[in-house]
């Protein structure tokens, strides 16, 4: 078996996120911390896994709304580190994802994985679901010849609820991780095509929700609309934006990537999103 611990529950709740990020990313990654707290509540668990001791102090160090739960590469397990040895920052951080996923579920029953460049416009509503749960690119049509080899599904968002087909998936991950090798089928460690065949080997249930998972290589295919009661997208609440390839440039400014954006989503996603990084920022300068 590839679980990193057994039997170790605090508590079973179906509130418990993970994350993790280093240096380049604490920006993105306290921004995350601040959505889920402020849709979720103070109340909910958070674990994140800090890929170098900078972003563990910077976790510690900057108010979110809550405390974190603050995990170390040192608890990784040895498996995690013979794999990841020689391998790049992205790589290393792939990898660690289903280490990080089985730690969480393991001392809580249940684990939602975030990407740290995620973030919440409201809550989430499936996180109940004693199932696992699973997001599509959904790729525009202009992005398919040059992302379609990432695979059907995006790691950004995994939930594993409480179940025993949430723990084979995860067991399932944490093999196909640590078994990987270089081929010319996979040249290049895509931990997403790992996903392909959940669905139908474990019942991962699909979620289809505009809403969710909505992203730069997406959205134009969207209708993003302002309403009284908040941003839309087809309809349907704007609970979870990726914000896929955006970062802080060398000048200071926000630098949204190379996708092309609709005016919806510059005004009523991006400009919002940037004014939190804003306030995640200032206290780290």
């Amino acid at each position: 078996t590839y679980t990193t611990q057994r039997n170790r529950h605090r508590r079973i709740t179906d509130m418990a996120f993970c994350t993790l990020f280093d240096a380049n990313y604490t920006a993105q990654g306290l921004a995350l911390l601040r959505s889920i707290y402020r849709h979720h509540g103070a109340a909910s668990v958070v674990v994140v896994l800090a890929m170098d001791n900078d972003t563990a102090g910077r976790i510690r160090g900057v108010g979110v709304g809550a405390t974190p739960i603050v995990v170390t590469l040192d608890q990784m397990p040895p498996l995690y580190h013979q794999r990841a040895a020689g391998r790049s920052v992205a790589e290393r951080c792939w990898m660690a994802t289903p280490f990080l996923c089985d730690w969480t579920y393991e001392t809580y029953g249940s684990a939602t994985y975030l990407d740290a460049d995620c973030f919440l416009f409201a809550r989430i509503p499936y996180l109940d679901k004693a199932e696992c749960q699973i997001v599509p690119h959904n790729l525009d049509k202009i992005h398919h010849k040059r992302l379609a080899h990432n695979g059907t599904y995006n790691v950004g968002y995994i939930h594993f609820g409480h179940c025993k087909s949430s723990r084979s998936a995860l067991n399932c991950w944490l093999y196909r991780t640590v078994s990987w090798r270089e081929s010319p089928e996979q040249p290049r460690f895509n931990d997403q095509l790992f996903l392909e065949d959940w669905p139908k080997k474990f019942d991962a249930v699909v979620l289809k929700d505009p809403g969710l998972n909505i992203a730069p290589y997406n959205q134009l295919q969207r209708d993003v609309k302002e309403t009284e009661t908040g941003t839309t997208v087809d309809g349907h609440p704007l609970l979870m934006y990726h914000f896929h390839e955006w970062e802080v440039g060398d000048d200071g400014k926000p630098a949204r990537g190379g996708y092309a954006l609709q005016w919806a989503a510059k005004h009523y996603i991006y400009k919002r999103y940037e004014q939190e990084i804003g306030a995640c920022i200032a206290p780290m300068t």
